[in-house]
C-alpha cells in the first residue's frame, strides 16, 4: 500500500521504468519509498524526484537538481580545458518553481505521462 503523499501514477511510472532498467525487488521498492519520504521531508516533491531520475536515466532517487546544472556548457573539445559549469543565476523561490514545473512537464511528456498543466 502506498503512502497517501505518493501519487499512484508517479509510483507506477517509477516501477515501470525500474523494471526495464534494473532488478526491482520488494526490498528495493521499500527502500525507494523510504528515500522518497526522506527527500520529501527535505522539500523535494516525490514526482519531481522520480521524473528527474527517469529523464536523466538514473536508477536511483536523488534530491532535485536545480540551478547548478541548468547553466551547463559544452564539454571540452579538442583537448581545450574549459569549465563544464557556469555559475547559476540566483532565482527567487517563485522563479525556481516555474523552471522546475517546466522541466517536470517536459520529463513527464518524455515518459508518456499525461500532465494537466496550464501555462500562465
Amino acid at each position: 500500500m502506498l503512502p497517501e503523499w505518493l501519487p499512484k501514477g508517479v509510483w507506477d511510472d517509477w516501477c515501470a521504468y525500474r523494471r526495464q532498467r534494473k532488478g526491482w525487488t520488494r526490498k528495493a521498492q521499500e527502500l525507494c519509498i523510504a528515500k522518497l519520504d526522506t527527500l520529501r521531508g527535505e522539500g523535494h516533491a516525490p514526482g519531481a524526484v522520480v521524473y528527474q531520475s527517469i529523464e536523466r536515466g538514473w536508477t536511483g532517487l536523488f534530491a532535485v537538481k536545480t540551478g547548478e546544472l541548468f547553466g551547463r556548457k559544452e564539454p571540452p573539445v579538442g583537448g581545450q580545458a574549459r569549465n563544464l559549469f557556469v555559475p547559476a543565476p540566483k532565482l527567487s523561490d517563485e522563479e525556481r518553481k516555474k523552471v522546475l514545473d517546466k522541466h517536470l512537464v517536459e520529463a513527464a511528456k518524455l515518459a508518456g505521462v499525461n500532465v494537466n498543466h496550464t501555462e500562465e
